[in-house]
């Protein structure tokens, strides 16, 4: 074993004894009087406590502390469930910090630990601040304060409360985007179908208008038309009138078009969309 502060050097014995075997300097004249001793007294030792110190004792786990005015140092633990002692064997400390520290609080402040993880967390308030973590998807956030239900949900890789609705509707624009261009099946494979009329003056024409992947289609009898996408010169939604203006056509086609309702099965649960023709219209110029 070695003191990686001074460089002193123990043969460590088969007894759990600790023989003193090289020492660089000697200041308190310490390698003088001890050569043989376990590695409690050593710590007392460390400390400059005598040998035999330790004036409290606790009774749940039978640490052995030496208590002065304002210090309270331990100088003996038979277990170490939290890697206190490991850490913190012979060295003063404030009596204040020590139950929290006692526990793996390394900030010394009030506030939870996980027994799992060590995840460590101070309280302030109705909220908890992270001091330290091994969890990759928390480590970002070491330092910040949040809510407990908050930090279930940036664990969890999910949005924080005050930002889910702006995550939820990027969601669903996402969705929306992704079942026009065809990357998520839903009730049919063109781009768009739907129920439609068609104004014509005070004249009304009802049919079904289609967008596929090359074709642009308004199925009706008197007012029907057909043409391909890149016939399409602007294609514009005012509310659910879709404009649209087309090679070889003087006037604007005026088209009330239906909206469409998808739903899509998830992990998270089942998501309803609603398709207005302001999406027609990026099913036929691009998202």
């Amino acid at each position: 074993a070695r003191c990686e502060t001074c460089g002193a050097q123990w043969d460590i014995k088969h007894s759990g004894g600790m023989r003193l075997a090289k020492v660089a300097e000697d200041p308190y004249g310490v390698a003088k009087q001890h050569r043989n001793l376990t590695a409690a007294e050593w710590a007392r030792v460390a400390a400059r406590l005598p040998i035999d110190a330790g004036n409290l004792f606790c009774e749940a786990c039978g640490a052995d502390y030496y208590e002065d005015e304002d210090s309270i140092t331990l100088v003996d633990a038979p277990t170490d469930a939290f890697g206190f002692a490991a850490e913190y064997l012979g060295r003063r400390l404030d009596p204040e910090r020590l139950p929290w520290m006692g526990v793996g609080k390394t900030s010394g402040a009030v506030g939870p630990v996980c027994t799992s993880c060590g995840t460590e967390f101070d309280a302030e308030g109705g909220y908890l601040r992270l001091r330290h973590t091994e969890i990759d998807s928390l480590r970002a956030h070491v330092d910040e304060a949040w809510p407990i239900e908050d930090w279930h949900r940036l664990a969890s890789g999910l949005p924080t409360r005050d930002s889910e609705a702006e995550f939820v509707s990027r969601f669903h624009e996402l969705l929306r985007g992704a079942a026009i261009r065809g990357e998520i099946e839903w009730a049919h494979e063109n781009r768009w179908e739907s129920s439609a009329v068609r104004l014509v003056g005070e004249a009304e024409h009802r049919g079904k208008l289609t967008v596929a992947p090359q074709l642009v289609a308004f199925a009706n009898r008197k007012a029907g038309f057909s043409g391909p996408i890149d016939a399409v010169l602007e294609a514009r939604a005012d509310g659910e009138i879709l404009r649209l203006k087309m090679k070889g056509e003087a006037q604007e086609i005026l088209l009330k078009v239906e909206s469409q309702e998808i739903s899509m099965r998830m992990r998270s649960g089942k998501v309803t969309l609603i398709l207005t023709a302001e999406d027609c219209v990026h099913a036929l110029v691009g998202w």
